[in-house]
């Protein structure tokens, strides 16, 4: 998520809130809830404000992508595969249908609401 988007959902959020109350909102005040949420996106976007809080492992030059990936292969191999009781897991972007489905653990879920445009158009919602 980006820092538009997330500040459009808390902006939105916040006018809801404001507007259940009986308020009003101008654009001018929604333009000026919003701008600290992006400022603080595009300051902590830069790979290295995450790399520098040991939120990754690093940032691999790319020159050296093949040394690190097979170093990363061998130290992979060093202990046994142990065996798991979990089903397969499935990342969908957060572009999920609305309604129930079964996962791999025999286990009905229920998916969370579409809120993306792009992901309410896959889902046949918009």
């Amino acid at each position: 998520m980006g820092g538009e988007q997330a500040a459009g959902v808390l902006a939105t959020v916040r006018r809801d809130g404001i507007e259940r109350g009986g308020g009003t909102w101008t654009p001018e005040e929604e333009a000026e809830f919003k701008r600290p949420t992006i400022q603080m996106f595009d300051r902590q976007r830069h790979p290295l404000h995450a790399s520098a809080r040991l939120w990754d492992d690093g940032i691999i030059d790319p020159r050296k992508t093949r040394e690190v990936l097979a170093l990363s292969l061998r130290a992979s191999l060093n202990a046994p595969i142990q065996p798991t009781r979990f089903g397969v897991f499935r990342m969908s972007g957060g572009c999920l249908p609305r309604r129930s489905r079964t996962v791999s653990t025999g286990r009905r879920v229920r998916n969370r609401a579409v809120s993306d445009p792009s992901c309410r158009r896959a889902a046949g919602a918009g």
